[in-house]
């Protein structure tokens, strides 16, 4: 595990937020563990880099607003956008789950409907960023008709993936702590890091989340505050 992810854990461990290795973080004052030393579960771990996704689709949104006198810089950010979805989320993120979490669940006959609905989904969205790189590329965004093809794929791309993940979240990685034991899932968690670094370099996922900072800058969406709710 990078080390940056180790201390995370070990700075937030004293307010009971992270899980892991299957049990609640407490203070390493309190248990005597060397917390920088603890593996991340596999599931807490792929719900952090839907973080990453989300993020994504926030950029998504705001160039998709920036529509359709949207210039260059807008293609050039969009286009660097997909091609984390592609690299990050496709090549990494959702082949980890297809090669070593839905077959758990299919083994075991636990959410195979649902599995079957995630890995076509996962297929499709690989086409649909096809499109997004393809009509992104400078040349193509200076034309109306791809900004309009982008436009499609985009809002298409979004609505599949917010129910996507949120399924994963709350039925798929939740159903492997009753299918694995903790250390099961933290030996997994481990082989996800080891891949994670193979791909990325030491330290790939918070290289991956400074990227997508770095875009957000690039579109204005970077300041949380903008987000909060306003009421009449």
């Amino acid at each position: 595990m990078s080390r940056s992810r180790r201390q995370f854990l070990s700075q937030t461990a004293g307010l009971g937020l992270v899980i892991v290795c299957g049990k609640t973080a407490v203070s390493a004052a309190e248990s005597g563990e060397d917390l920088e030393e603890s593996p991340v579960a596999a599931g807490e771990d792929l719900m952090r880099e839907h973080g990453v996704l989300n993020r994504i689709l926030l950029i998504y949104e705001a160039a998709l607003a920036r529509l359709p006198q949207a210039g260059e810089d807008v293609g050039e950010v969009v286009h660097e956008a997909g091609t984390l979805v592609r690299s990050f989320v496709e090549d990494y993120h959702a082949k980890l789950e297809e090669n070593h979490i839905f077959p758990v669940l299919e083994k075991h006959q636990r959410l195979t409907d649902l599995v079957a609905v995630l890995r076509e989904q996962h297929a499709v969205g690989r086409k649909v960023t096809d499109r997004i790189l393809k009509v992104t590329e400078a040349p193509a965004w200076r034309q109306s008709e791809n900004r309009r093809s982008f436009a499609r794929a985009c809002r298409a791309f979004i609505r599949m993936y917010r129910p996507h993940e949120a399924r994963e979240d709350t039925e798929v990685f939740p159903a492997l702590h009753h299918i694995l034991s903790a250390k099961e899932l933290a030996d997994l968690g481990e082989r996800f890091e080891e891949e994670e670094d193979r791909l990325f370099g030491s330290g790939g996922f918070e290289k991956v989340v400074a990227r997508v900072g770095e875009l957000e800058a690039r579109l204005g969406i970077n300041d949380l505050r903008q987000f909060t709710a306003q009421l009449d």
